[in-house]
């Protein structure tokens, strides 16, 4: 398909992402679960409704097999730059690139997302990145690893975040993302399939409920406001 249209229809999106495959060795400390086809091209073709794909530099943090970069790249995406601690699932993300003929339109990167954005925060980048998008852990191995990506994220400083997150913790999350400097919303809220990928799980498959989030840069004066407001408490 031609990774370079601005416009591309659900069913044409979903056929596409469909023949990703999913870890071949999961990490449950890592929360690693395969993103649904469908949930994938909702969630860029929502972005793409924004002009926040197409001819944009986008990041994908916690890349694992790459659903989402690959949606971002079939999306239009100028670059597309995927980020992940753990090589075996960059492993899985260059076998899906391959198999799609993507290998020169996404760069992975094997890193720590934190430290990552934090080194490409202190370099000049006369373009920067204008779109994030993740689908963080939700942190119910590790507490407060959603708010660490998120705040990874923002040290980027896009011009906009999509990051999917428990419904449960929207209040806090979008509090969060002010401080940050960002106005958040929750765009859609989704049922995030959880199919049986650990020895645990008693069900072949479940799901969780989840927003998207879209984060915004704030004018300077609200986010001046936002901390100082955070200060004081």
């Amino acid at each position: 398909m031609d990774a370079a249209t601005p416009q591309l229809r659900v069913k044409r999106l979903r056929a596409v992402l469909q023949s990703v495959r999913p870890f071949s060795s999961p990490k449950i400390e890592l929360e690693q679960y395969h993103t649904a086809a469908d949930l994938a091209a909702r969630i860029l073709l929502l972005a793409q409704s924004h002009g926040d794909v197409a001819g944009r530099t986008v990041v994908d943090l916690g890349c694992g097999t790459a659903m989402l970069a690959i949606a971002a790249r079939a999306c239009g995406a100028g670059v597309v730059i995927g980020v992940d601690t753990d090589a075996d699932a960059l492993a899985d993300a260059a076998s899906n690139l391959r198999a799609l003929e993507m290998e020169d339109g996404v760069d992975l990167v094997h890193s720590e997302v934190g430290s990552f954005c934090r080194s490409v925060a202190k370099r000049p980048r006369p373009a920067g990145v204008h779109t994030v998008i993740t689908n963080p852990p939700f942190g119910t191995r590790t507490a407060g690893a959603d708010v660490a990506f998120l705040e990874a994220a923002a040290a980027l400083q896009p011009q906009v975040i999509y990051s999917l997150h428990k419904t449960s913790t929207r209040a806090f999350l979008l509090g969060r993302a002010e401080e940050m400097g960002y106005h958040a919303e929750a765009v859609a809220e989704m049922a995030f399939p959880l199919p049986k990928a650990y020895a645990f799980h008693r069900k072949s498959e479940g799901s969780v409920a989840v927003d998207l989030l879209r984060l915004t840069r704030a004018p300077p004066a609200a986010a001046t406001a936002a901390a100082a407001a955070a200060a004081g408490e």
